[in-house]
């Protein structure tokens, strides 16, 4: 058994791929390379099952080394306006990081090749992959893998895993069952970086505690991918106050943020408070959503998702107590990072700074600093003037386009 990449519908079955440790076999299976990723045969398995099956998870650096997960072919053709996107969450706790996925999944830039959940211990980390798993299906991209993050709370402030509250997205989706998921996340993420044939972005949605850990186990690998992350507050804080605080995804493990931004990645690019605080859908936006849901499973699975969120949520009760889940969104920071890996310039809608020096707090404060302390980055401080009016309005006509498979360069099937 050999694992080889599957070609989308490119016409390139005489291109040579990436041979790794089985240049014959790999050649000689050009023949049986699949058109789609989508349904692979009987007898076939997922990237995520290989990497179970041959017990990778406790020695995937050697066999990245040696080749041993094979790629992508030079010159193949594939799509190079689609950014691979590999995508680190702590779904499950607020609704954002469900929109912030479903926008990657249903946009046309966007190839999600892999989903690692983080934040919690594994009951909490399968309970996020259930929902993960759910929403791969209503956009029809269950081939993409789903891994499993590091059991951890974090170290900082943030963290209390005896207060925090059960998974307020429990109702939408059962956990996933350990054998559907890869065990070992930070190694798929290292592996999928090595071998992407041009720099991958990763997006982090929660406390960076498996981007650290990716950091530690793969070295410079990471300058193969750019970072963008949600995290910090830079000029501004909650709900466009004045005054910056420690921002939940960092005061949750403010070392581990500090290691990831300090890493060699090809570029590093934040979306703080400054940008996340003040992302809503409501009014005919929404309803454009809700006219939408007999015809796109993606997005009647987000509004259900989001009305169950809403129903059980301690945020919404604290936070939010007159939401009209119906009407309304609560804040999707998420969001704003979201459409920041698609355009890590801001495209003509964010702010952004560069090589801005920010420090990161052992009480989880991101500060700028002036001279030589501090890490140097790119961070999106603001929107250009309806920037922010203009970013919603792409999430809501991204979801309520109709349901578009767009496939995955990231599927791999093992062949007999």
């Amino acid at each position: 058994m050999i694992a080889v990449p599957l070609l989308p519908r490119i016409g390139c079955v005489t291109a040579k791929p990436f041979c790794g440790r089985y240049p014959t076999k790999l050649a000689n299976s050009l023949k049986c390379w699949r058109s789609t990723a989508r349904t692979p045969s009987s007898g076939t398995r997922t990237f995520g099952q290989r990497i179970r099956s041959t017990r990778m998870t406790k020695s995937l650096l050697p066999a990245i080394k040696n080749g041993g997960f094979g790629g992508w072919p030079e010159g193949c053709g594939l799509n190079t306006d689609r950014i691979p996107v590999i995508v680190d969450t702590d779904i499950g706790d607020d609704i954002d990081d469900l929109w912030a996925l479903a926008y990657l999944l249903a946009h046309e830039r966007c190839d999600v090749q892999l989903v690692v959940t983080t934040f919690g211990d594994r009951k909490r980390q399968l309970q996020r992959a259930g929902l993960i798993q759910r929403l791969l299906k209503e956009a029809n991209q269950a081939h993409v893998p789903v891994a499993l993050g590091v059991p951890s709370w974090g170290t900082g402030k943030g963290a209390f895993p005896q207060n925090r509250p059960p998974c307020s997205q429990a109702a939408w989706a059962p956990p996933a069952s350990p054998e559907s998921v890869v065990e070992n996340g930070v190694g798929a993420m290292c592996a999928t970086i090595h071998n992407s044939p041009r720099p991958l972005t990763v997006l982090s949605l929660g406390p960076m505690t498996n981007i650290a850990e990716l950091v530690k186990m793969s070295g410079d690998t990471v300058s193969n991918a750019h970072l963008v992350g949600m995290q910090g507050s830079v000029y501004c804080g909650y709900k466009g106050s004045s005054t910056t605080c420690a921002e939940h995804n960092v005061a949750c493990d403010p070392g581990a943020c500090a290691a990831s931004i300090a890493a060699p990645w090809a570029s590093v690019t934040l979306a703080p408070l400054d940008v996340c605080g003040n992302i809503h859908i409501k009014g005919d936006q929404f309803r454009r959503l809700v006219l939408k849901k007999d015809q796109s499973p993606l997005c009647a699975a987000v509004l259900d998702g989001n009305s169950a969120w809403a129903e059980s949520s301690e945020t919404v009760k604290t936070y939010y107590p007159r939401l009209d889940s119906s009407r309304e969104t609560t804040c999707l920071f998420d969001t704003a990072a979201a459409f920041l890996a698609l355009h890590r310039d801001g495209g003509d809608l964010m702010q952004v700074e560069r090589d801005l020096r920010l420090r990161v707090t052992a009480r989880g404060f991101t500060e700028v600093v002036e001279g030589g302390d501090g890490t140097r980055l790119n961070c999106a401080t603001g929107w250009v003037e309806g920037g922010n009016d203009q970013m919603v309005e792409d999430l809501v006509s991204t979801l309520t386009r109709a349901n578009i498979d767009f496939g995955s360069s990231a599927a791999l099937t093992v062949l007999e």
